[in-house]
């Protein structure tokens, strides 16, 4: 993923959600991007893996492989959840939050899903506009290891909607 790219909603590429959909003010955008870059200049690339499948969504028709929880992947989570909620997010599922959160990566329409066991490496923090039918990257902020090195991985995905 890369700063501008768009996809169409239910497309986009294999990605780790670390935080559930949103829905900022227009005005707050450049300050929420601005917030998840310091944070992701700050975190170090994070390591996890592949837990089970599940089903995501309201209809629970969203094919999903949860991934085990860390402290450091747990921190990230309410890190970006408070900067969000500073800038008053408002959350289309709040219960996906905090001790509702299960980190997840979400199945590709092309197939693609992390297995049970699969090491995942989140490396980045992408902020999504979900707010039409096409999805755009509005930022992408490489994690704190990545600054140094060249380092290649998956992508975290902080959807704002």
């Amino acid at each position: 993923m890369r700063a501008g790219d768009m996809w169409a909603a239910g497309s986009l590429p294999l990605h780790v959600t670390v935080l559930s959909n949103f829905h900022v003010d227009d005005v707050s955008v450049p300050e929420l991007i601005e917030k998840i870059s310091a944070i992701a200049s700050t975190t170090p690339v994070l390591e996890t893996s592949g837990d089970a499948l599940a089903w995501f969504g309201p209809n629970r028709d969203i094919a999903v492989t949860t991934l085990l929880m860390s402290a450091p992947l747990g921190h990230l989570h309410h890190r970006l959840l408070e900067a969000a909620s500073a800038l008053g997010a408002k959350w289309v599922n709040p219960l996906f939050n905090a001790e509702g959160y299960r980190p997840h990566a979400t199945r590709t329409i092309e197939g693609e899903f992390v297995t049970r066991g699969e090491p995942v490496i989140l490396d980045s923090l992408v902020v999504l506009d979900c707010s039409t039918a096409r999805r755009r990257a509005l930022s992408l902020s490489p994690l704190a290891a990545l600054q140094k090195s060249q380092a290649d991985g998956g992508t975290v995905n902080v959807v704002a909607e």
